[in-house]
């Protein structure tokens, strides 16, 4: 059976966002999760099924990631993760920015928070903070198909600059479409296709 991916990799300037959202509500106290603090996470009611056990945020520690956090009352409702330089998408694909690009990835918000802006604020606090750490640019992933993933990172400014669509032939033959060009192999963990996105 062929399955097929499609992933928009976006892009925008970190002084870009930094500009916004500067005003924080005074209910939300924006915080990173340092290592040690994980638990904080992963022993939250509110967290996705997949990506968010212990294992997965020592993987993106381990790599350099961070988490920033919105806590309301004592409460965390939202978090999302920060990588710098580059990302793993599945176990066969890498998207890799320069050395002043940082990947926003794994973002989750607490249904009963939904629709305050708090990714934004998130995204906004962290792209500040970045920048003191000589970062300019922030890149995402986004599933062409989830219309509310790309929404959200279009709505802050994010430009989508490249279009990757994979098929899964029988026997683990990939077939690749970065930006319309094909490329074609047996990718996986230990050989990742690996795109340099601009």
């Amino acid at each position: 059976m062929l399955k097929k991916t499609a992933t928009y990799i976006q892009r925008a300037e970190l002084a870009d966002l930094a500009a916004t959202h500067s005003a924080v509500d005074a209910s939300v106290k924006l915080s990173w999760i340092d290592r040690k603090e994980r638990h904080v996470i992963v022993d939250c009611p509110y967290r996705p099924d997949k990506k968010s056990g212990p294992e997965f945020f020592e993987r993106h520690y381990e790599e350099g990631g961070r988490i920033c956090a919105a806590i309301v009352d004592n409460d965390l409702v939202a978090w999302r993760l920060f990588k710098p330089q580059f990302q793993k998408l599945w176990n066969w694909l890498e998207i890799r920015g320069d050395e002043t690009t940082v990947f926003g990835l794994a973002a989750y918000t607490a249904p009963h928070a939904r629709g305050n802006r708090l990714m934004a604020v998130i995204t906004a606090h962290a792209a500040r903070d970045y920048i003191k750490l000589g970062y300019a640019t922030l890149m995402a992933t986004t599933d062409r198909y989830n219309d509310a993933a790309v929404s959200a990172h279009s709505h802050i400014g994010m430009q989508k600059i490249g279009l990757i669509e994979a098929t899964r032939w029988p026997l683990g033959l990939r077939t690749v479409h970065v930006n319309g060009q094909l490329t074609a192999g047996f990718f996986n963990d230990r050989r990742r296709l690996v795109h340099r996105a601009a």
